[in-house]
């Protein structure tokens, strides 16, 4: 017996699997751990900036929305101009009061000064004060509009020193004389700061690199500027990064984000050994953990591979003892030999099972299953032809499809469709003689037929498999009582081409959408040599929509049937088609959710309603579904929308009347203020009150001249020019012409009759 080669090759085959993955994954491991380590704490860093920042600004600028609500009020504006004293003591309590409102336990203020320097007063926490001219010469100094500065006045004291806001008062004039300044000391800036400890410490530098918060104690007010930190800063070119800091004792990774608010620099420090350390620590646990991994591997694979030889070993000495002859010296490994002795068997057990007869019909279905998928080689195909018993091949060919059109409106559900396509597979066996058919088998639904002929021409030949189409549709009809469709492919001479020729079939027997059901399709005589050229019909579609919008039932019937018509009637292939009816339920379904109404198809069933629309065949089944599917459902949302839309109107226009009856109102001013056409409005109130506008306009003044005759003082010349009449002659004609008397006598019967309800 020959060395055992395959067991060499099993235990390097072992040894490889047991070394190269593990240090493969030990490599990766160690790196994307490492990797995943530095981004998170870049990510925390980044992310606990953020954070910060905007606690930060937010604060900063709620507090300065308050400044300038404060500074826009009526009181103090009223004010400003005063010389206010301790005599006033009403002013000043209300200034007070105001100053500590603005002082809420959520924001961090610790005093509010509101500074009058040109009359000389300051009102704070602590009272008014009087301000020498000492005082009064540093606020005229002050340049600043409206800021966020660093308070120089004790930058020592973290509970006194602090940031302040400044406003100019007056806001409306470019001079001013008065000041609101807004202090918050380091020590309540500090609270708004949220870090953590492990992953870095935060500071905040204004623009000028002066310390505003730092949570290593570096002293608030510093000055950074000639640092590193504040040289890195000014040569980055971004407003966020990241920066690495090296000093004579360390180094450090800074992220930083600039704000766009007040130019403030928000800085999170991480010490670089902080981050190396973590991944020491992976580096040595992945080393270890490879090394355990690789020695128990060895283990295993020479366990394995002793294991796994022992049958294959038995095997090979089956194989040789079996076999006839010596042994072949031209076959590498035991494998080989074993492959070799059961293709053997197998091939004389193969000759075996294809002389059964019970097996041959499957094992047909099955290579020309194969063949039509594309699944055959070449050079297979004449010895499955020969083995299989198969007529032919011929010099044309063709595959012909075959459907059934509808079950609707039949004596049959989809529960028989299968049984009565086994029934035309069977009539076509019987239609077609066996010399010309190489098989017909049932899949996708469809009968599918590959027949050929060794005729001169292709020409001559593209006949039969006309004939054979309509003699199987006269045969289905008589029988079956249905109509059947039978796509039709072009000629083709080789087998590998077949299927090409399928798909062709198939496609073809989509085209019935044009011609209609029962139908012969030729995919030559159908499918468009050019398939590029095509447009929606926008028009069509943009009619049908507004007579959809409008609820006109009829008008949307029409042009949904002219719509449809003309996509049909359009040289297109099916595709094409496809995408343009895609494209009209797409402008549908865009009208369906602008009207925010529950629609029961978009909603409703286990297909949405592009499977439901692809699925139709037919030009008029198309045309149904999407009427009574989309069209009469929208068409009804639409009248119930505008009967409410004309109810909302009327109610808008009495409203307008019912608080401008005493101006210049007419009809077009309404439409105006409604945006709506005269006409339009004019006919929609009408609808819904049964007079015009004029009428009730009329109407609402003649009883609100009742009103004012008997429960005011109003003269009859007053009630006239209030209810806009031109002059008091006109006023009584019109009076006494709805009421029946003048103003002056419906007054003087109302009086005699004290305590008459105005009519």
């Amino acid at each position: 017996m020959r060395f055992p080669k395959f067991f060499f090759k099993l235990i390097l085959f072992s040894l490889f699997l047991s070394i190269f993955p593990v240090i493969t994954l030990g490599l990766y491991s160690y790196i994307k751990l490492t990797s995943s380590v530095e981004d998170k704490i870049y990510k925390a860093n980044e992310q606990i900036l953020l954070q910060n920042q905007m606690r930060v600004e937010q604060t900063l600028k709620t507090i300065e929305h308050s400044v300038v609500q404060f500074s826009n009020s009526q009181l103090l504006n009223d004010s400003l101009e005063q010389n206010v004293t301790f005599r006033q003591f009403d002013v000043f309590f209300q200034f007070y009061k105001e100053l500590k409102k603005l002082q809420t336990i959520d924001l961090p203020i610790q005093d509010i000064y509101l500074v009058n320097f040109e009359k000389g007063w300051l009102i704070n926490n602590n009272g008014l004060q009087s301000l020498d001219a000492d005082e009064k010469r540093k606020y005229e100094q002050i340049m600043i509009n409206t800021s966020w500065t660093l308070d120089t006045d004790d930058l020592s004291d973290r509970y006194t020193g602090g940031i302040k806001y400044l406003k100019k008062l007056p806001t409306d004039f470019a001079a001013h004389y008065s000041f609101l300044i807004v202090k918050i000391p380091y020590a309540n800036l500090n609270k708004l700061i949220k870090s953590n400890n492990e992953l870095g410490d935060i500071m905040i530098l204004d623009k000028s690199y002066r310390v505003l918060s730092d949570k290593r104690n570096t002293p608030e007010g510093s000055d950074l500027s000639d640092t590193l930190l504040a040289k890195e800063l000014t040569a980055f070119a971004g407003d966020s990064g990241y920066l690495s800091i090296k000093s004579e004792s360390s180094e450090e990774a800074v992220h930083f984000r600039k704000s766009d608010y007040n130019g403030w620099i928000y800085i999170t420090r991480t010490p670089v050994q902080t981050i190396l350390s973590d991944s020491r620590a992976i580096g040595w646990i992945t080393l270890w953990t490879c090394v355990g991994i690789f020695l128990l591997n060895l283990f295993i694979s020479l366990f394995i591979s002793r294991r796994m030889y022992t049958p294959i070993l038995k095997l090979y000495q089956s194989a040789i003892r079996s076999a006839r002859g010596p042994e072949p010296e031209n076959l590498k490994d035991e494998f080989q030999i074993i492959t070799n002795r059961f293709s053997s068997l197998l091939h004389g057990q193969s000759e075996w099972m294809l002389r059964n007869e019970r097996q041959l019909p499957q094992l047909k279905d099955f290579f020309v299953l194969h063949l039509l998928d594309g699944k055959i080689k070449h050079e297979e195909i004449q010895h499955k032809i020969a083995l299989y018993g198969f007529s032919g091949p011929w010099k044309h060919m063709s595959v012909i499809a075959t459907e059934i059109d509808d079950l609707h409106q039949t004596r049959y559900t989809e529960k028989d469709l299968d049984l009565l396509l086994f029934a035309i597979h069977n009539m076509v066996g019987e239609i077609i003689p066996e010399s010309k058919l190489f098989h017909s088998m049932v899949t996708r639904k469809t009968v599918v037929v590959l027949l050929g002929g060794d005729h001169l021409t292709a020409d001559h030949f593209r006949q039969e498999p006309y004939v054979f189409s309509e003699l199987l549709q006269s045969q289905v009809a008589q029988f079956l009582d249905l109509k059947i469709s039978v796509g039709m492919s072009r000629i083709f001479a080789s087998l590998m081409d077949a299927p090409t020729a399928l798909e062709e079939a198939l496609e073809a027997l989509k085209y019935k959408f044009r011609v209609g059901a029962g139908s012969i399709l030729f995919i030559g005589d159908v499918q468009p040599e050019d398939e590029s050229r095509f447009s929606f019909p926008e028009k069509w579609v943009k009619e049908l929509i507004d007579a959809v919008k409008l609820a006109d039932e009829a008008m949307a019937r029409r042009l949904l049937t002219s719509c449809i018509q003309t996509m049909a009637e359009k040289n297109i292939t099916y595709k094409q088609y496809q995408i343009l009816l895609a494209g009209l339920l797409t402008e549908l379904i865009k009208e369906i959710l602008k009207t925010g109404e529950y629609f029961p198809a978009l909603h409703d069933g286990k297909k949405s309603m592009f499977d439901q629309l692809f699925a139709l065949k037919t030009v008029p089944d198309t045309e149904q579904w999407f009427l009574h599917s989309i069209i009469l459902p929208i068409v009804r949302i639409m009248a119930r929308r505008k009967y409410i839309l004309n109810k909302k109107i009327s109610d808008l226009i009495i409203e307008i009347i019912h608080e401008d009856y005493d101006k210049d109102l007419t009809l077009e001013s309404c439409a105006v203020r409604l945006n709506y056409h005269p006409n339009y409005i004019k006919r929609v109130f009408r609808q819904d009150t049964g007079s015009n506008f004029s009428e009730y306009l009329s109407q609402y003044r003649l009883k609100k001249a009742k009103e004012w005759l008997l429960e005011t003082d109003m003269t009859i010349s007053e009630i006239a020019e209030k209810l806009r009449f031109s002059n008091l002659q006109n006023f009584s004609r019109s009076f006494r012409r709805m009421v029946g008397v003048s103003p002056s006598e419906f007054k003087e019967q109302n009086e005699r009759n004290y305590g008459t309800q105005v009519p």
